[in-house]
């Protein structure tokens, strides 16, 4: 059975989504070159804090970014994007732009949030226990 153009690269498409999932992590730094994505989180060297995408309400569509305590029920005690989410299909991405600037994009490349900070040497962000 030969398969059509279209065939084949909706099934490359649906494997590489595949494959993505299943390479989601828990990640100790951020930095130039180490970018949080949706499926990842930045978590405290004892556990007990991640950085990371979560959706609210009874809506699917609104993604923000935020640290939680990971507890019983997870805590949100702050929120990066809080007063736009990412929306519909947009994939978030957390990254370091130079010169040092932690910012929150979507797919298309659009700032979101930033941190509004500079730094002259090599920047990275970890997270502490209390957040």
């Amino acid at each position: 059975m030969i398969l059509s153009k279209e065939a084949t690269i909706f099934v490359l498409l649906l494997f590489s989504l595949h494959i993505q999932k299943i390479d989601t992590a828990e990640v100790g730094i951020i930095s130039d070159l180490n970018f949080l994505t949706e499926q990842d989180t930045l978590v405290s060297p004892s556990g007990t804090c991640e950085l990371g995408f979560f959706k609210t309400g009874r809506s699917s569509e609104n993604t923000y970014v935020g640290i939680y305590k990971k507890i019983y029920v997870k805590t949100v005690i702050w929120v990066a994007n809080r007063d736009q989410s990412l929306t519909g299909v947009s994939s978030g991405l957390l990254r370091i732009v130079k010169p040092g600037n932690l910012v929150l994009m979507n797919n298309d490349t659009s700032v979101f949030w930033a941190s509004n900070t500079t730094s002259s040497a090599n920047a990275f962000v970890t997270l502490s226990d209390n957040g």
